[in-house]
């Protein structure tokens, strides 16, 4: 039954029904919680939700092809991680919930997603420099789209400070300095 459903999943996705081949694997996921196919399941869930992340449209009532939404593609990321939190896409994932965020302009939400990711896999190197990176973008966007808010600001110096103070040796630690020389330069003329 697992590997029927498996199928179903692959083939749905082959005729371009992406939100069907998502409940198809979760319908797997669900039912056979000890399946050989579980991991392959949530990389298939995986492979679905990147695509909306990507552009892909939603289809209304499984025909009409309509803009992609960010909300759907956050849910889809929550039910991979709510499905395998330890998985091997799990912190990728929960890093994409803040893209989402991010492509919808809701730079706090963002902001937030990539502190979970933080708390959660803060064991895993490059999963923190990618969140602590991300993390300090989000609150600059945040504190240069919004209203001027010197806590925004300063949230964002400390992220890239404590960036580029964990992983000085990353190719993106000059961008963060600059970053933060930008923000001390805004900060300085909203003061």
């Amino acid at each position: 039954a697992a590997e029927a459903l498996y199928l179903r999943g692959q083939a749905e996705m082959a005729r371009g029904r992406y939100e069907r081949a998502f409940k198809v694997y979760q319908y797997l996921i669900d039912d056979h919680p000890k399946s050989e196919l579980y991991e392959q399941a949530l990389l298939g869930q995986y492979t679905v939700a990147r695509a909306f992340l990507n552009g892909r449209k939603v289809r209304l009532w499984g025909a009409v092809p309509i803009l992609p939404r960010m909300n759907k593609t956050v849910e889809f990321f929550e039910a991979i991680i709510k499905n395998g939190p330890f998985s091997s896409v799990a912190s990728d994932c929960q890093l994409s919930i803040g893209e989402a965020y991010e492509k919808k302009k809701q730079f706090d939400m963002a902001a937030d997603a990539y502190a979970t990711a933080l708390d959660r896999y803060y064991d895993r190197r490059e999963v923190e420099a990618e969140a602590r990176f991300r993390l300090g973008n989000a609150l600059a966007n945040q504190a240069m789209s919004a209203e001027f808010d010197q806590t925004v600001t300063q949230r964002a110096i400390k992220a890239f400070n404590d960036f580029t103070a964990l992983f000085p040796n990353d190719p993106r630690a000059p961008e963060a300095q600059a970053q933060v020389e930008a923000l001390r330069v805004e900060r300085a003329r909203g003061a």
